[in-house]
């Protein structure tokens, strides 16, 4: 007379883990982020001498903080041309800061220098 085994110890274990593996992978996959963790806001740094901002132009994410620091002899300004920031006039040795939480393109002039003009692109 023949005994046929269908189910074994070992085959239940292993029917077991490969079920509990497709499990716990298919939840790992059901809670990954779809979209990568916001970023820490940055401070941006513009040296304003006597003659320019450096760098002229600056990309920032939304939210990022520009600071311009006054390396001159006079004093300065970064002024938006659309009026959404104005550092009012910062003297030398000192700074003056702005924070954008609006993506866009936003041009800017030392007022007592209006030659002076610098450029935020915010993301």
């Amino acid at each position: 007379m023949r005994i046929a085994v269908t189910h074994t110890p070992l085959r239940n274990v292993l029917r077991l883990l490969v079920t509990c593996l497709v499990a716990a992978s298919m939840s790992t996959l059901a809670v990954s982020p779809a979209t990568p963790a916001p970023q820490e806001p940055k401070r941006v740094i513009v040296t304003v001498d006597d003659d320019k901002f450096s760098p002229e132009e600056v990309t920032v994410n939304a939210g990022d903080t520009v600071v311009w620091q006054n390396v001159g002899k006079s004093p300065t300004s970064a002024k938006a041309k659309d009026g959404s920031f104005d550092t009012g006039y910062i003297m030398p040795g000192a700074s003056g800061e702005a924070t954008l939480p609006t993506p866009g393109a936003f041009e800017y002039y030392d007022e007592p220098h209006p030659y002076k003009v610098g450029r935020i692109v915010v993301r």
